[in-house]
């Protein structure tokens, strides 16, 4: 493998902690001061729940509009210019399977053992590593056309936003393209899950267009694509937003800022 395709793999081996009860998740659901220990959580519970969250989105479709609006944005690879895209926050891996089929070089990472087997099956043509998106720089050794965090972001503590968006702009080509997709809303909370109805609960921070367009401006993107969404199925609110390393802000938004 060339220097221009080599990641070196981060080895990262959580805390074991054990998760609170269903009772203590409740108690503290709207707390905006979350525990140091948010990530390791939630990480653990997607080990558990693994097979059944994927069962359960196993489908692009409510999402590859804008996978595809990501990707027209990145451009197309061709023919000695291969394109090379990072899935921060993979999970199971539909959105690399995807980004392979279309000829793109899929790199993914994330911290779940249990997400990662997974995506190993599903998106086999993919590099895959096991990562931390605050602190995963270093072990990248060139620059992306694209960066996607799909309702990944949403797991990381507010405080720590501006780190992991420090991280993207470090591996993301100049007028690269930082696609980002989470929950709209206020606040931070831990929400039990309720794929396998285990008592284990997932961390979630929740933004506002406006919130997360100043938060990216800081770190040197500006947003030129936002829209929210409304999930039915879930009854979420959905923000999606696509941001370029370095342009001034034209905002494209039909969504309330």
């Amino acid at each position: 493998m060339s220097l221009q395709t080599k990641i070196h793999e981060f080895i990262f081996k959580p805390l074991s902690v054990d998760c609170l009860s269903i009772y203590l998740n409740n108690i503290f659901a709207n707390n905006t001061h979350m525990d140091k220990d948010s990530v390791t959580r939630t990480i653990d519970t997607y080990d558990v729940i693994a097979k059944s969250y994927t069962r359960a989105n196993a489908s692009i479709k409510p999402y590859q509009e804008f996978l595809d609006l990501f990707l027209s944005h990145v451009g197309e690879p061709s023919l000695g210019q291969q394109k090379h895209i990072l899935d921060s926050g993979c999970g199971p891996g539909l959105s690399l399977a995807y980004f392979c089929k279309k000829g793109y070089a899929a790199y993914g990472f994330d911290l779940s053992e249990g997400q990662l087997a997974l995506a190993r099956k599903n998106a086999p043509d993919a590099k895959l590593y096991k990562l931390d998106m605050r602190d995963f720089s270093k072990n990248v050794s060139f620059q992306f056309d694209g960066i996607l965090s799909m309702a990944s972001l949403l797991h990381i503590p507010k405080e720590q936003c501006p780190l992991v968006l420090s991280e993207f702009n470090k591996t993301l080509k100049d007028d690269g393209t930082l696609a980002i997709a989470l929950r709209g809303g206020s606040g931070e909370s831990y929400e039990e899950e309720t794929y396998t109805h285990s008592g284990h609960a997932r961390f979630f921070a929740y933004y506002t267009i406006s919130e997360l367009r100043e938060l990216l401006n800081k770190q040197g993107f500006r947003v030129t694509y936002g829209t929210t969404i409304q999930e039915q199925r879930r009854n979420f609110l959905w923000i999606n937003l696509l941001a370029k390393k370095g342009l001034e802000e034209t905002l494209k938004d039909n969504a309330e800022r």
